[in-house]
């Protein structure tokens, strides 16, 4: 990216084959990204209020070892094995499942969310459920 007097003047993302924006594009690609976080961050309590009435043994079932693909089991032929991996899952929200899901199958897990609230929550509950797992706030783009 080319930088004048602190303005981004374009944005070179040709190899993501996106092609050029000028900073005005830039700009509102960041709002848009902002506005999307806010929004994400917002939803956090209630979208796992409603996980929980989906899954009212939620706790129970990640705490004894549960693992849930949510109808994507061919993710385990694919991968096989992860006993002491390192693994990042990146967009975890605060549900965590798949994070979960990987922690119980033995890997070692890294989960992150844009969402700040997402963190906090998935973070409590894996304090909760005593599971061992690093969570971050980033941006997975």
């Amino acid at each position: 990216m080319a930088v004048i007097s602190g303005m981004p003047s374009r944005v070179d993302s040709a190899q993501e084959g996106i092609g050029w924006m000028d900073w005005r594009e830039a700009r509102f690609v960041e709002n848009t990204n902002l506005i999307n976080k806010k929004a994400w961050d917002a939803y956090q309590e209630d979208y796992f209020r409603f996980q929980l009435m989906a899954r009212p043994n939620y706790f129970e079932f990640f705490a004894n070892g549960g693992v849930d693909w949510q109808g994507e089991d061919h993710m385990i032929d694919m991968v096989g094995d992860v006993d002491g991996l390192e693994l990042l899952d990146t967009c975890c929200a605060c549900d965590a499942v798949q994070a979960f899901s990987w922690h119980n199958m033995g890997a070692r897990v890294t989960a992150c969310d844009i969402a700040p609230k997402a963190i906090e929550i998935a973070r409590a509950n894996a304090v909760r459920m005593g599971l061992g797992l690093r969570f971050i706030v980033a941006d997975m783009q």
